[in-house]
């Protein structure tokens, strides 16, 4: 295999890596900015725990006379009273975690993957580079 390949699987690989990042983490961050630019508050209560599930809770709140369910990971226990902002516009896009500081680490994290991202893609076209060129020098 040419280095010249290994250039283009690494783009390739650096550029699958990107996209499966914004697919995964697009949706959840434009959501976050939503929410983050026109948060309301309403209180909620909390309604099941799966301590199963990394303290995965439900939560149900009021917007209007509509009755919505969100789930999140949180600390809380079944019956507490909680705080919930949700999305004017599409309620149910609903967080119990302040929005702005939510949307932050979100885009932190998303940032720090999409550096990491091209990074590991480097090391593995890297090493595959190095092997096919000793490979090719050990053949006669």
């Amino acid at each position: 295999m040419r280095v010249g390949s290994h250039q283009a699987q690494g783009l390739l690989i650096l550029l699958g890596g990107w996209i499966t990042l914004a697919i995964t983490m697009g949706p959840d961050l434009a959501a976050l900015w939503r929410l983050q630019q026109s948060a309301r508050t309403t209180d909620g209560v909390v309604r099941a725990v799966d301590p199963q599930q990394h303290r995965h809770v439900t939560f149900t709140y009021v917007v209007g006379e509509t009755t919505y369910t969100g789930t999140e990971t949180a600390s809380y226990r079944i019956g507490d009273r909680v705080t919930v902002y949700y999305a004017p516009r599409r309620p149910e896009d609903a967080s119990l975690s302040e929005p702005a500081k939510l949307f932050r680490a979100n885009l932190i994290g998303a940032a720090i993957l999409g550096l990491l991202v091209p990074i590991v893609a480097q090391v593995v076209v890297a090493r595959a580079a190095s092997r096919a060129h000793r490979a090719d020098s050990a053949t006669p």
